[in-house]
């Protein structure tokens, strides 16, 4: 009759060892899916700050190169009506004319 117990004790041990174990490996699961899912989110809010940073680069460079096709257009037309580019020079406080 001990051997009887002893055997449904070992049973029912090892049935608690097996639930352990399974709750285990579903905690260690759930662990890695959310840190899966911190560091898809970490990827895609650095993404979406490198595409705005790279937008307003652009941005600041279409500005730049129609500022500089504006500035152009001054000198050419400046330089039509005889001024010299000394003077040009002086009045955009230049060095080169572009």
């Amino acid at each position: 009759e001990q051997k009887e117990d002893w055997k449904k004790e070992l049973d029912n041990n090892k049935y608690v060892q097996e639930g352990i174990q399974i709750l285990a490996e579903q905690a260690a699961a759930e662990a890695v899916e959310k840190a899966v899912e911190q560091a898809v989110k970490q990827a895609v809010e650095k993404a979406k700050a490198e595409a705005k940073a790279e937008a307003a680069e652009e941005a600041i460079k279409a500005y730049q190169k129609g500022k500089l096709s504006q500035l152009k257009a001054n000198i050419a037309s400046m330089k039509s009506k005889g001024m010299t580019e000394e003077e040009i020079k002086s009045i955009f406080d230049l060095e080169d004319i572009p």
